[in-house]
């Protein structure tokens, strides 16, 4: 059963199953398609699954995005506009490929339940089923009839079951199984399932996801500027702070350096002025003690003048 967000199947096609060459499908009725159209189909296949993978990685990487799961995760919106091309090309590519791979004529309403999702037809799945359980005819049991019949009833019970999982699995089933063991046979079908589900996830959610997250991404960006301008604001005036702190520390400290100087230079006047006092009254003292000096030095010469009066001059000495 497909679900809602799968891509819409075109109305062409009858409900007969129809030639496999016609209809590029490897469940198609009688006869069988030869190896070379196998061959071609196959590799065809496996580039709409490329395709499809290389959405579905889009996709989980956008979805990433939009929860923020990756730190790493540098996707800009112009990163975004710039894979509008490329994006919008490979969906349209792969619901083409779809419609070639995934014919709409292998699906029916269900009976029981009508307003449900199409099913894919018993007969498709009997037909799948029946290539992939050719390939062990020598393991079957005996009763090939009724193990086909249980087989096609487990696969077909299996819900969103697709003609493209089906045909994945059957052939992982015949590269890497001995047997085709019904349970085993159930489990890898449904991981198949799983698989191809996400894929039609992605084919119907990858360009409105990458649409959805350009407006989110532009608000996320404008946060972030604003916050880094926050920052930046922040840690400016956090600077300033410290500058203002430095300048005021360093104007205290020249304060204080200038009341020490003065302190310093006011004590220094003091022995200054002492000094000057000092050197003033050792020069009165000397002032006085010249003038004592000058007085008695004036007093001998005068006694000597008169002496030398009263003696007369000196008379040579007569040999």
């Amino acid at each position: 059963m497909r679900t809602p967000t799968e891509p819409e199947r075109t109305t062409n096609g009858g409900t007969k199953l129809i030639a496999a060459k016609a209809s590029k499908s490897l469940v198609a009725a009688a006869p069988s398609p030869s190896a070379d159209d196998m061959v071609k189909w196959w590799r065809a296949f496996r580039r709409f699954m490329a395709d499809l993978d290389e959405l579905s990685g889009y996709y989980d990487s956008l979805r990433g995005a939009r929860l923020e799961q990756d730190a790493n995760d540098r996707r800009t919106v112009a990163d975004l506009e710039a894979d509008g091309e490329w994006c919008q090309t490979l969906t349209a590519k792969c619901r083409a490929s779809f419609e070639r791979f995934d014919p709409p004529h292998n699906y029916e309403e269900d009976e029981e339940n009508p307003e449900a999702d199409e099913v894919l037809k018993t007969a498709a799945i009997a037909a799948r089923l029946g290539v992939m359980i050719g390939s062990f005819l020598n393991t079957l049991p005996q009763s090939s009839e009724l193990f086909a019949r249980a087989m096609v009833e487990q696969v077909a019970d299996i819900e969103d079951l697709s003609m493209p999982a089906l045909e994945t699995a059957c052939r992982e089933i015949v590269r890497t199984e001995k047997w085709p063991d019904i349970p085993k046979i159930v489990d890898i079908v449904t991981e198949h399932v799983d698989q191809w589900r996400k894929r039609r996830w992605a084919l119907a959610g990858a360009e409105r996801l990458r649409r959805e997250l350009i407006p989110i991404l532009t608000e996320r960006e404008q946060k972030k500027k604003k916050e880094a301008h926050e920052r930046e604001v922040k840690q400016v005036t956090n600077t300033v702070r410290d500058a203002m702190r430095t300048t005021q520390r360093l104007a205290k400290e020249i304060a204080a350096a200038k009341a020490a100087l003065a302190k310093e230079i006011e004590t220094r006047n003091v022995a200054l002025a002492a000094l000057v006092q000092e050197h003033f009254e050792a020069e009165q003292h000397e002032s006085e003690l010249m003038r004592a000096l000058r007085k008695l030095t004036a007093n001998e010469e005068a006694e000597q003048a008169v002496a030398a009066k009263v003696d007369g001059p000196d008379l040579p000495t007569l040999h």
